[in-house]
């Protein structure tokens, strides 16, 4: 991660949620994990407050890990085996019918 002015953001990922407050009103993420900010974030990040942010820092050969998540459940699903979207770095599998549910440990 880095820290960098918010004006200069655009294009780089969040690597956590950001809260935005607004007494009796809301209180709650307002950017996700993962998103990427866009120039119409800038105003609403500088109105939060946030003249600096942290930014995720990708080196070669790195992925981030929503995608990570995406290849792992799309490795893992199969018949009778759904992934479900990531989130959060993770990724759910859900039975997709009724029956027993064996994993072959050599696989």
């Amino acid at each position: 991660m880095k820290k960098i002015p918010v004006e200069e953001a655009v294009g780089h990922v969040l690597p956590h949620d950001l809260t935005k407050i607004v007494p009796g009103q809301f209180k709650g993420a307002r950017f996700k994990k993962g998103h990427v900010i866009r120039e119409e974030d800038i105003p609403e990040l500088l109105s939060m407050g946030k003249r600096h942010i942290y930014v995720l820092e990708m080196g070669p050969g790195q992925i981030h890990e929503e995608e990570a998540a995406r290849r792992l459940g799309r490795a893992a699903a199969g018949p009778g085996v759904e992934a479900r979207e990531a989130g959060e770095g993770k990724v759910s599998l859900f039975a997709s019918c009724d029956g027993l549910f064996k994993i072959r440990a050599e696989g």
